[in-house]
Formats: C-alpha cells, sequence, structure tokens
C-alpha cells in the first residue's frame, strides 16, 4: 500500500470497525505497525461513548467520532477532555449525518420517516436565523463541536468549494448554535446511528 502511494509512512491507520480493537492481535499489529515506522499515528473509528473512552484507554493517537447537530452524545460525558488531557487527536465526522440534515423534510425516504419531526424542527431553526440546511449543519459541527478536525465528503469540487465558503464565514458568538444544541441535545438513537436506519 505504501509503495502505490508513493509515500514511505502513513500519517495515520485507523481501524475502520471499533470491535476490532477488542482484538489483541489486531491491536498489537496496529502498536507494531506504529513500532516499525510504517505510520506516524494509530486510530480507530467508533460509534458511541463506550468504544470512544476505550480507544483512549488502548493507547490510540486518533479517534474519529460522529458528531453533528442531531448527534451530540459525546458532549453529555467528559470524552473530549479526557482525549485533550491525554494529548489524543479528535476527527469529527458526519457533520451531515451522512447527508439527512441536508434532506428535504417532506422527500424523505420511507425507512427514514421517524427522522421527519426532527428535521422539520432544524430546517426551521436555520431558517429563521437566515441559514441555509448546509450552512446549519456544518456551522453547527465546526463552532460547537470541541475536535481537533471535522472530516466531511463531497461529490464534486463544487461542494466542496461551497463547504469552504460556509466555514470562512462562521463566527461566534451565534445564537442558532445553541439554539441547536439546546433543541436537539437527545434525538433518539434510530435517528443518529445509521447502522440503525431501515433500508
Amino acid at each position: 500500500s505504501l509503495a502505490r502511494l508513493r509515500i514511505e509512512r502513513l500519517d495515520g491507520c485507523l481501524l475502520h470497525a471499533p470491535e476490532n480493537m477488542y482484538d489483541a492481535n489486531i491491536l498489537n499489529s496496529l502498536h507494531e505497525a506504529k513500532k516499525t515506522g510504517s505510520t506516524s499515528h494509530i486510530g480507530v473509528s467508533v460509534y458511541d461513548e463506550t468504544d470512544a473512552l476505550h480507544a483512549l484507554e488502548r493507547g490510540m493517537d486518533y479517534i474519529q467520532v460522529p458528531y453533528n447537530a442531531f448527534d451530540q452524545r459525546l458532549d453529555q460525558g467528559n470524552f473530549f477532555s479526557s482525549a485533550k488531557d491525554k494529548g489524543v487527536t479528535i476527527f469529527a465526522r458526519s457533520p451531515f449525518l451522512q447527508g439527512l440534515l441536508l434532506m428535504d423534510p417532506k422527500k424523505l425516504p420511507p425507512h427514514l420517516s421517524h427522522a421527519r419531526p426532527y428535521l422539520e424542527t432544524f430546517a426551521e431553526i436555520a431558517q429563521r436565523h437566515g441559514l441555509t440546511r448546509l450552512s446549519a449543519a456544518f456551522g453547527f459541527a465546526y463552532l460547537h463541536c470541541r475536535a481537533d478536525h471535522i472530516v466531511f465528503g463531497v461529490e464534486s469540487l463544487a461542494q466542496l468549494k461551497e463547504i469552504l465558503e460556509v466555514a470562512g464565514k462562521m463566527s461566534t458568538p451565534a445564537p442558532w448554535v445553541d439554539e441547536l444544541a439546546a433543541t436537539f441535545k437527545d434525538v433518539d438513537n434510530s435517528v443518529v446511528d445509521p447502522r440503525l436506519w431501515k433500508k
């Protein structure tokens, strides 16, 4: 892989599935890769606080967590402060909740109909503050999350430019951020965890 990437070492190698860090052989291999210089940092992508806290105890340098207006679960505990104390870099993914926060509430597919009330409220708050749904979704993660980096996906250069433009306009204080935080601090897991979406 390093040869195909034409680099001498990875900056970071992350386990895609959190359950893998509970396998001693896999975890030892990850630490060995760092020790031998194949990667500078090791980490894991997690879905909930239990795995996130476990990752802190397993010597991870990077931890990728979900975070968005609907998914503020990691704000409830001491994960972010503990990560900072340990010098662990946190990446927050899914600021758009895999696109759910950008969908028209009236056009949701049947398997996501249970998210409609949340989306309608989200859209109303964004509109009242003169924001697009994209600005409100990305802006919330950008301004409210205590992670070191925000990870997002795009399908085109135009989308990337739009998001970077939104980021460039964000500033605090932003009363709408506090309103979103208070309104959606306890959204049902069936909405915030894509693994539970019925298809």
